[in-house]
């Protein structure tokens, strides 16, 4: 019976051993951030995460960012990663939003519509590789009144929604002449 106990138990250590080593910090996979939803009505939210994944999710509760009044938000990171969003990105009246995925995608998954933008706001999303766009139940991209909505990309930009992919309105304007490959389905 001894002999039993210590064979589980180097069993068990052999396993835990050989899972810490496909997750160790050695792999080469750049390491993933975790940001909280972002809500602002004035000044600068400057967030830069050199060679991570930033990923903001808002648990299909809330937009994961929200930018109004004279707010600017700038996002830096190896992959900026929306996900479990109502809306990605919300931005009214003068605000503005940039987010650079610097040598890879930015990803949006969204419920509602995954870019909402108006007034006079401007929203830029410019990646190394892919901007990719996901609206489950609405809108991929909604400009309105005199806003602009730019897509930057080396590769592709897709745009996919259940209801349409871009909506604009007044004198918004949707830009995707950055991207190298535009897919809107």
């Amino acid at each position: 019976m001894g002999k039993l106990k210590i064979k589980l138990h180097c069993l068990r250590a052999l396993i835990l051993a050989c899972f810490l080593s496909l997750i160790s910090c050695d792999d080469g996979l750049e390491p993933l951030i975790f940001e909280d939803p972002i809500f602002c009505d004035s000044g600068k939210i400057d967030i830069r995460e050199d060679g991570a994944n930033l990923i903001i999710n808002a648990g299909n509760e809330g937009d994961c960012i929200r930018a109004e009044g004279t707010c600017i938000v700038n996002i830096t990171a190896e992959d900026v990663i929306l996900n479990g969003c109502m809306k990605c990105i919300d931005a009214s009246d003068e605000a503005e939003v940039i987010l650079s995925g610097e040598f890879e995608d930015v990803r949006c998954t969204s419920i509602e519509d995954g870019i909402r933008a108006s007034g006079d706001a401007v929203v830029t999303l410019a990646a190394g590789d892919d901007v990719i766009i996901v609206s489950d139940q609405e809108n991929g991209i909604v400009a309105e009144d005199a806003s602009l909505v730019e897509l930057i990309a080396a590769d592709k930009c897709r745009i996919e929604a259940a209801g349409n992919a871009i909506l604009e309105s007044d004198t918004a304007e949707v830009d995707t002449s950055g991207c190298n490959e535009p897919i809107i389905e």
